[in-house]
């Protein structure tokens, strides 16, 4: 076996082409599990791109309305010119 350093850790593999999977009928090729993976994994990152959308819509909406009902000082003042 040929290795690209001198200290070897690990070598992992599979050694059958097929796995078992908790909730299905049976056992399921290996590449039919990696594209059930990729596809969960693409479908979490656009659930959370959307949950992260929508968190940054309702604060910008929530600063509005923050800010719409803060009382400033300036609001009490009086200018008085030509005095």
């Amino acid at each position: 076996m040929q290795v690209s350093t001198v200290h070897l850790v690990m070598i992992v593999g599979c050694m059958h082409d097929y796995v078992w999977a908790p909730f299905s009928d049976g056992e399921n090729h290996k590449e039919a599990a990696g594209v059930l993976i990729v596809v969960l994994d693409i479908l979490c990152i656009i659930i959370m791109s959307y949950m992260v959308n929508k968190l940054s819509a309702l604060n910008s909406e929530y600063l509005e309305i923050m800010d719409n009902n803060v009382i400033l000082m300036s609001k009490f003042t009086v200018q008085i010119n030509n005095i």
